[in-house]
């Protein structure tokens, strides 16, 4: 006699055994339902989560669950089927989006071959590629991203590419490569940043010479930001000569950042001799006050008060400060050291051979801050303040 079980005995079977089957339904709309499989051990009911089309916060969840269970197959075999699909070549950003920061290796290597897929050649959807693979922050995935570099076409891309590998010590010597010969400036640049910070002899040498001596002045600036934190013996120097002397804007603006909130003497020194110098660019002058102001050095706050009068003498000459990037000096001043602010704002305008503006400028902010000073009017000005 033969003995048989219906679908609904097996069902059953299944439910009072609980772990006894993982049947997986045919659609999951909640995210609790993939933590209450999970839970109960049931992985292909879980992993169903993965196939939702219709929502890409399901398929996320779901594989930010999943990618918690190394030492299940079932877990691991379904995240990689679903996040790239060879036959179709196509990969599931949402798949990928759940598995940042896993340091999953072996999920990073299931993804790994769409970025060496043919038929996948869009460059938005490479730059996303590129970004999945680099948050999942395991060597296959920088493994795939170094091999792709110096083949793919599009330089915004190669560029990414570069800045992604920063956290991979098996692509230093790629990154220097690239940093010491590639033709395309971003790609230098991008090279640069991912190498800031680290401190081996042979990088610290090229970003010293990508520094000084690169044609780019976006590559000279990430370099000098590179390095100078490194504290070396001529860091000062050659900050200081990039903040006065560099041609280039984004070089000047580097240099300052890389003193901002500084306290020493010989930073502090270099800052006040580029406040005292004129500078056409507003980026740079307001880079300057940042850094100054930043820094908790009495000595930044002196050098604020003292170049009030100078400032404005230099730049607030033929329209409102309001229309002059990086003019308020008196502002950046109260910002850092408000008890003294009334008493540099009158230094500042006893310094004298300020314009018609200068003098409006200072004498409004003597009045705010509690003084008595002439505020002329000046060509141009109206009664709310403001420039025709």
């Amino acid at each position: 006699m033969a003995f048989g079980y219906s679908r609904g005995a097996v069902i059953a079977a299944c439910f009072a055994s609980m772990f006894g089957c993982d049947l997986a339904p045919s659609h999951i709309k909640r995210t609790t339902d993939i933590d209450a499989y999970l839970a109960q051990g049931r992985y292909n009911a879980a992993c169903v989560g993965l196939t939702m089309e219709d929502s890409a916060e399901i398929r996320t969840y779901a594989a930010t669950k999943l990618k918690e269970y190394p030492n299940e197959p079932v877990a691991t075999t379904c995240l990689c089927e679903e996040l790239y699909d060879a036959s179709k070549h196509k990969w599931d950003a949402a798949i990928a989006e759940g598995l940042v920061a896993s340091r999953r290796d072996d999920l990073a290597a299931c993804l790994a071959p769409a970025l060496t897929d043919p038929n996948i050649t869009d460059v938005e959807d490479r730059t996303l590629l590129t970004m999945a693979l680099a948050k999942i922050v395991a060597p296959a995935g920088f493994a795939a991203i170094g091999a792709a570099l110096p083949t793919e076409k599009d330089d915004d891309l190669r560029a990414l590419q570069a800045k992604q590998l920063q956290p991979s010590d098996a692509h230093v010597d790629l990154l220097l490569s690239l940093l010491g010969s590639d033709p395309s400036a971003e790609v230098r640049a991008s090279a640069a940043e991912a190498l800031k910070g680290r401190s081996e002899p042979k990088v610290v040498e090229k970003m010293l010479e990508a520094a000084q001596k690169d044609a780019a002045g976006i590559v000279r600036a990430e370099a000098l930001l590179g390095v100078v934190k490194l504290r070396l013996p001529q860091t000062d120097e050659m900050v200081c000569r990039a903040m006065l002397e560099d041609p280039e804007e984004p070089v000047r603006v580097a240099a300052m950042k890389s003193y901002k909130g500084t306290k020493r003497p010989e930073a502090l020194a270099c800052l006040k001799k580029r406040a005292l110098t004129e500078d056409t660019s507003g980026a740079v002058r307001e880079a300057v006050l940042e850094a100054l102001g930043a820094s908790p050095s009495d000595e930044a706050a002196q050098v604020l008060c003292d170049i009030v009068g100078p400032w404005v003498k230099m730049y607030i000459t033929d329209k409102l400060y309001t229309d002059i990037p990086g003019s308020d000096v008196v502002k950046a001043q109260n910002n850092r050291d408000f008890e003294r602010s009334l008493e540099c704002a009158q230094k500042g305008l006893g310094y004298g051979g300020h314009s018609c503006y200068g003098r409006n400028y200072l004498g409004h902010w003597v009045k705010e801050l509690g003084g008595n000073a002439p505020t002329p009017w000046c060509p141009g000005m109206v009664k709310t303040g403001g420039a025709e």
